[in-house]
């Protein structure tokens, strides 16, 4: 909190420095499970990034993110589902569809998807992360994690069968890429 206090002193209230800060202050009380703090601090460093130019607030995607992160573990599914498709406004803004950082976000909507039972939607949402991921990045273990929530959602869904195969995949990949010593 002093680094924000030196931040406002020396740059102002509006400067995304300023907004760094908060978000750094935001996250830190989310990791000590003080939520309702940590989205004080982070809607403030929102407010100023939302406040740039379009194609200069990729920070306020991932603010929008951590926003919806802590949403969920508030339980407030649809609230966190709103940031997420926020920060996918954004992220399609300034880096479009075909982006790894697009596919993270839509990982993080299939979780919340999945949290409130709508198998069917986190699957197309996990079908196009991972289609992203494969088209940018190939056989990648960032493409084992979409398999990874494809699997967890099918599990989910009680389709075990598919959810293995899933997860099979999941394996060849990390294996390929990242060996048997891997902790992944």
């Amino acid at each position: 909190e002093r680094a924000l206090q030196i931040k406002l002193t020396s740059v102002g209230e509006q400067h995304p420095n300023t907004a760094v800060s908060y978000n750094n202050i935001g996250n830190a009380h989310q990791s000590k499970g003080e939520y309702d703090k940590a989205l004080g601090m982070c809607e403030q460093a929102l407010q100023i990034q939302l406040a740039t130019p379009v194609e200069r607030q990729r920070n306020a995607a991932t603010t929008c993110n951590n926003v919806g992160g802590i949403y969920a573990r508030k339980g407030e599914f649809d609230k966190a589902l709103q940031m997420c498709e926020q920060a996918l406004q954004i992220q399609l803004a300034i880096v479009g569809e075909q982006s790894p950082e697009t596919a993270s976000t839509y990982d993080n909507i299939v979780n919340l998807y999945a949290s409130k039972g709508e198998f069917t939607k986190a699957l197309q949402t996990c079908e196009r992360a991972l289609q992203i991921r494969l088209a940018t990045l190939g056989e990648h273990p960032d493409a084992a994690k979409s398999y990874c929530s494809m699997g967890n959602v099918l599990t989910s869904k009680g389709d075990y069968d598919n959810a293995l195969q899933a997860y099979d995949k999941a394996l060849k990949i990390r294996l390929a890429t990242l060996g048997e010593q891997h902790p992944d």
